[in-house]
């Protein structure tokens, strides 16, 4: 109930044809708005950003877009540390952003717009509508990871090793923790 992650209904497991196993989840839409807010009036014309995170060198183009940044205090340890536990790696971070009217956002303001959060606009910035989960195939660290993992620090990336996205489930969820910390609390830290 705590967690930011959008709301899971199910995980499928399946064999690719390289006779990997893959594990998929079905979970909210997280481009679209939850019922309770689409229908307010305004929502029906706006589109919303929409940045694949990974990490500081794979960020889907948001610190071009958003280089204030937020400066909330979101909690994402929890969430990050489940998919850790279970040994998954080589997930995303989806966020979708709306710019909303100041009048709009006011609205929102005086309600639970929950699984959203809804970012006050300032003098120097508008009001945001935010709404992030966890994308991507739930890859589990073995073998195959661990061989890609060295292959990429070797051939690809031998001067900057910290470039390599795979990486054990520790520092995976730590490395993406960090990335997620810095994004929306940076303005918390000055």
């Amino acid at each position: 109930p705590s967690s930011l992650l959008c709301r899971v209904y199910g995980c499928f497991s399946f064999k690719n044809s390289l006779g990997y196993f893959l594990h998929a989840v079905l979970m909210d839409c997280l481009v679209g708005l939850p019922a309770s807010i689409a229908d307010i009036a305004g929502f029906d014309c706006l589109t919303p950003s929409i940045f694949d995170m990974k990490s500081e060198f794979q960020d889907g183009g948001f610190k071009a877009a958003f280089p204030e940044r937020f400066g909330l205090d979101i909690n994402f340890a929890a969430d990050l540390n489940f998919l850790r536990s279970l040994g998954v790696v080589d997930y995303s971070v989806l966020l979708s952003v709306w710019q909303i009217p100041e009048e709009l956002g006011l609205d929102l303001s005086k309600q639970d717009v929950r699984p959203c959060i809804l970012v006050p606009g300032t003098s120097e910035r508008p009001w945001y509508l935010l709404r992030l989960g966890v994308i991507d195939f739930l890859v589990h660290w073995d073998v195959r990871k661990r061989t890609e993992n060295v292959l990429k620090r070797t051939c690809f990336h031998p001067m900057h090793s910290e470039r390599v996205t795979i990486m054990d489930p520790d520092g995976y969820a730590r490395r993406q923790l960090d990335f997620l910390e810095f994004v929306f609390r940076s303005e918390l830290r000055k």
